[in-house]
């Protein structure tokens, strides 16, 4: 009951101490039952303040200096119960002893010091004046048995199970500390994979989208001649869009997929066209045109086509050449051959603003290893 709290600055009679003193004999010789350890002695005026919190819930002190129309006030609602045992034991000097938690003998010697105390307050109330001063001086002695108070076996027993669990306490505060270091840790990870990961993206994104709008104003892919619906020849036209849709499309190969053809329609007049790809037209190419020609005439086409491409000419060029030149390859030829040419290879515009063409090195590696193992078939078998 150390934390039972005073009334006020002057109200001492809580803090007065009980006297330890040795048992009385004539008490001792009627007891029977138990053995006397030791006796107490409580002043009349603890007991008398007892009463008045126990019972009146009345503050009271006989020697209070403070002012005296607060002396018997009520005390407040929310002022904590007491009893009587729990005001005995605020008053055990130094904490030389201790009562039992058994409740049985707490609630016993709470009843005795409940009559003891209900006694002093009848005397107090027949007394007037000095008898009541000498009252002040007056004490009551109560004797405490064997089993009424707890051994030293027991408080050792008592204080190693709450040393023991202070110290599982804090051994699991120190783990939840170390998780928590670890779980921060792993948070602030995370966090920054995610924030890398993030602008990966968005650098590839960027780039992907620098692509895509070069693509756009690339004057190689778009179209600048008159709408489908107001052509005559619309075979050269499809032609055309279909070779480009060919290139637009040359991703299909990574995915292990192969153009066969196009459905389109036109947008004013509504006519649908089935676009076929040229290599899988029934007798296109396979047996007439470049396909067709000699070991040596195929080199002489490659001949020319290279010698167009270093000096940057086009192909009207090349068409006046060969009406002026005989032996020279057919034009139709040669733009048959730099059309498989474009299709074996994807060669596209490097993004950015700067001009440039790129090549994707995984298609030719492939492309390489296709060939190699055509041209040496053992070459697999020895793997």
């Amino acid at each position: 009951m150390s934390d039972v709290p005073p009334l006020c600055s002057m109200h001492t009679y809580l803090q007065w101490k009980l006297s330890v003193e040795s048992h009385s004999l004539a008490y001792a010789a009627k007891a029977t039952t138990k053995d006397i350890l030791f006796a107490v002695d409580i002043p009349f005026p603890l007991l008398r303040a007892w009463y008045n919190l126990v019972v009146l819930k009345k503050p009271f002190q006989t020697s209070c200096t403070c002012d005296p129309k607060k002396i018997g006030i009520n005390l407040p609602s929310n002022f904590p119960q007491f009893t009587y045992i729990e005001l005995f034991e605020f008053a055990i000097p130094g904490n030389s002893f201790g009562l039992t938690h058994d409740q049985v003998v707490r609630s016993e010697i709470n009843n005795s010091l409940r009559v003891m105390a209900a006694k002093v307050y009848v005397e107090y109330g027949k007394n007037r004046g000095r008898k009541r001063q000498q009252l002040d001086l007056k004490a009551k002695r109560f004797h405490i048995f064997d089993g009424q108070t707890i051994s030293i076996k027991q408080l050792e027993e008592e204080n190693t199970l709450i040393h023991g669990e202070m110290q599982k306490w804090k051994e699991r505060n120190s783990n939840l500390e170390s998780e928590m270091r670890k779980l921060y840790y792993e948070m602030g990870r995370a966090l920054e994979e995610k924030d890398e990961k993030i602008e990966k993206l968005e650098t590839k994104n960027k780039k992907l989208k620098q692509y895509i709008e070069l693509l756009e104003k690339s004057e190689k892919m778009e179209h600048q001649g008159k709408d489908i619906s107001e052509t005559k020849k619309k075979s050269r036209t499809l032609k055309k869009c279909l070779s480009r849709a060919e290139t637009a499309l040359w991703f299909a190969r990574s995915f292990g997929l192969e153009l066969k053809s196009v459905n389109v329609k036109e947008i004013n007049s509504g006519i649908a066209h089935n676009l076929m790809m040229e290599n899988n037209v029934t007798g296109s190419t396979e047996n007439t045109g470049f396909d067709a020609l000699s070991e040596d005439d195929k080199a002489k086409v490659e001949k020319v086509l290279f010698l167009l491409d270093k000096f940057c000419v086009g192909d009207a060029f090349c068409h006046e050449i060969t009406m002026l030149v005989d032996g020279l390859p057919k034009s139709y030829l040669i733009k048959q051959r730099r059309s498989q040419l474009d299709k074996m290879y994807h060669i596209t515009s490097t993004p950015g603003e700067d001009h440039g063409a790129q090549l994707p090195f995984k298609e030719l590696l492939q492309n390489r290893i296709k060939e190699y193992l055509i041209t040496h078939p053992n070459a697999a078998k020895k793997q």
